[in-house]
Order: C-alpha cells, then structure tokens, then sequence
C-alpha cells in the first residue's frame, strides 16, 4: 500500500480518505470496544478479526483532563498521577511484530465522525492477514512528532486503570482466545510486556474474574 506521506498526516487523512469509496481500519485499543465504537460510528461495519503486521501495541499516548468522566469523557482518572496512558502504536516495520484487532470499514459520510474521535491521530498502511485472506488498511498512531499530539507521547506513563478495563472489556467479547492474545501483545511505555508489570498483572487478573 504505497501512499502520499502527507496524505496519512493529520489533518490531511481526512480529505484523503474522504474520496474513497470505503476504508478499512484495524481497531487495536479502546476502540474494539464494541459499546465505545458505537457511540462515535454507529454505522461501521465490523468485517471480523484481523493480524495487523510490523506494528505494536503500547501504553503511550496520556490522556487529557476532557477524555475523564468528570469532564465529559469516557474514562475514569487515577488515583495514580502517572497512570494516565492509553494504547498507541508503534510501527516497525517488522513483520515478526504483530497485534490482532478489528477490522472495521466505514463509508466517506462517516469520515467526520471517526476523525472527531481520532482527533490530531495520524494513520499508517499496515498489511493484515484474515482467516485465509490478505489485505491493506490503516491504524491510527500518534507520533512524537506530531504538532497536534506529539505533546502526549511521552515513556514515563504508565496504562490508566479505566482504559485498560475499557480495552479488556471490549477484546473479551471476542472469545478467550483473541484476549489471551491481546493481553500479551500489549506493551508499555518502557517496552517492557505488560504483564511483566507485577501491578498490571495483577489488575488484568482481578478484572478478567470480573468478566
């Protein structure tokens, strides 16, 4: 999938994307989350889970004060001041390095809406594998980089509780197997896995019973 750089750029994925008949996208955090998908793009189409290749999971990108509850937002805040990071993506490029999802296609009416909640993200053309099948379409990446956002990537936060909760909650619905795999493709800020993290591990747990 060989692209225009500025054209999976924010805020010129939109216009891009815009003139497409559809577009596909791979859902890798909260929004697999089929209640919090719902409330953004009523109309997507879930086309089933995919293998997204050369990117990875990881808790990096800080939430702000209007993304918790108290300001309107989805999430509750931690008691943790550092506990504030949602999943991003880290693209590498290599093939070994892959996280699974949802693939999802949205027609350009809905464009607007997806790019409201995507706010400042860039994308980036990955390759997924399906059943048997292969294909071409995009993940949403916040880079240090970018003017937008580049602000909120930062290695020194560590995964909010309600977010996580959010993202289990959403990737458990997809059966035991894709959220056992799902667990160990998340990463943090550090690069360490996730359920390296003796505190993690054991939140993961306690809300798995929950489940």
């Amino acid at each position: 999938m060989i692209q225009n750089k500025k054209n999976l750029l924010w805020p010129y994925w939109k216009d891009f994307l815009k003139v497409k008949r559809h577009c596909r996208f791979i859902a890798y955090g909260t929004l697999i989350n089929k209640h919090s998908i719902g409330k953004t793009i009523d109309r997507a189409s879930l086309e089933g889970l995919a293998i997204a290749f050369g990117v990875r999971r990881v808790f990096k990108f800080a939430l702000m004060d209007e993304n918790y509850r108290e300001q309107g937002g989805l999430y509750e805040r931690s008691a943790e001041h550092n506990h504030c990071a949602t999943l991003n993506l880290l693209h590498t490029g290599n093939l070994q390095d892959k996280v699974n999802g949802v693939l999802f296609s949205i027609k350009p009416d809905d464009i607007g809406a997806l790019a409201q909640r995507e706010y400042g993200y860039d994308i980036v053309p990955i390759e997924y594998e399906q059943a048997n099948e292969k294909g071409s379409a995009y993940m949403f990446i916040a880079r240090k980089e970018s003017r937008a956002m580049g602000h909120r990537v930062l290695d020194n936060i560590l995964p909010n509780e309600s977010a996580l909760t959010t993202c289990l909650t959403g990737a458990a619905t997809y059966g035991k197997a894709f959220l056992d795999i799902w667990i160990a493709s998340c990463y943090l800020a550090d690069g360490t896995p996730l359920m390296e993290n003796r505190y993690y591990k054991n939140f993961v747990e306690d809300v798995l019973k929950t489940l």
